[in-house]
């Protein structure tokens, strides 16, 4: 069975992390796209713009965390069925129930991650982020 939840899990997590990645690139594009309006203005350059969109990552991953997982687990889930790996599991004898704790393993693993960057890691760096733009986009020091 340990063979078969880890089967599961990296189908899950791949999926979890393709959407993430993508979706936290696409906020990090149009957060950039954002901020390029501000580059010129005072001290903020283009290396302000992109410390500005890197310092917001963490906080957009704790952010669209649960959208990426249920999309991700859907894509994941969707793999194996569409492959008839989950009708060859069921034929072995594998419950939906085990399949579903399998699931859920690796949910609770990648929530765990995430609540750790999102009240850890993502304040911190909004906080920098956001010294640092209104540091560069005013004149007072």
């Amino acid at each position: 069975m340990k063979k078969i939840d880890r089967y599961i899990g990296q189908s899950v997590l791949s999926g979890v992390l393709l959407v993430l990645t993508t979706l936290v690139g696409l906020f990090a594009f149009f957060s950039f796209i954002e901020e390029v309006d501000d580059i010129g203005k005072h001290n903020y350059g283009l290396w302000q713009a992109i410390e500005y969109v890197l310092l917001e990552i963490p906080q957009n991953i704790y952010d669209l965390f649960p959208t990426a997982s249920l999309l991700g687990s859907l894509i994941g889930l969707g793999l194996l069925a569409n492959n008839n790996e989950l009708t060859v599991l069921r034929a072995a004898g594998v419950s939906i129930g085990r399949i579903t704790i399998a699931v859920l393993k690796m949910s609770l693993l990648l929530t765990i991650i995430s609540m750790l960057i999102g009240e850890t890691l993502g304040p911190i760096c909004r906080k920098i982020s956001c010294d640092c733009a209104i540091r560069t986009t005013t004149d007072v020091f």
